[in-house]
């Protein structure tokens, strides 16, 4: 409905940031999109490389392209699925895998980890949360860190919508 609401908390060992919405969409259309792991290169416009690497497992490698004079950030994660009554949770967590390519120009996130909730309020209404795991690593400045969340909470809820809407 036009909002982002983000949240997050630095009290633990792993900075957890929180962004959520209201998509004009059903649940079924956001689970389609979420669950195209390959496809996520053409979603999320930092994703740079987006490979399933485990389709049983849905064990996939994700590189991102960084702002500026950052040095960009990859990791490999496995997805799982869980239903709680009508809603949807998609879950995604660091894991080792033989054949995550090792890119020396990025820096890689080994505890990359959050979830996708979504919760239907209509037949064309979906409530839709995405808490991650906000650490940085690297060369990224810790006071800088409270920005790049809201930024990255924005984007990638307004990425989702304006890809699913532009279908």
């Amino acid at each position: 409905e036009g909002n982002i609401s983000i949240s997050y908390t630095d009290e633990f060992d792993i900075p957890w940031c929180h962004a959520v919405a209201i998509y004009p969409n059903s649940i079924d259309q956001v689970y389609s999109v979420l669950k195209d792991l390959p496809n996520y290169k053409n979603v999320f416009e930092r994703v740079t490389h987006s490979m399933v690497l485990d389709e049983h497992d849905n064990i996939i490698y994700v590189k991102l392209d960084m702002p500026y004079f950052f040095a960009n950030r990859d990791y490999t994660v496995q997805f799982v699925e869980k239903k709680d009554s009508s809603n949807i949770i998609f879950q995604f967590y660091s894991v080792l895998h033989s054949d995550s390519p090792l890119d020396n120009n990025s820096v890689t996130l080994p505890r990359a980890s959050g979830e996708w909730v979504l919760i239907p309020l209509s037949k064309d209404l979906t409530k839709v949360y995405y808490t991650w795991n906000g650490e940085l690593l690297g060369n990224f400045p810790s006071v800088s860190l409270h920005t790049a969340w809201v930024q990255q909470g924005s984007e990638v809820l307004m990425w989702l919508y304006n890809y699913m809407n532009s279908k």
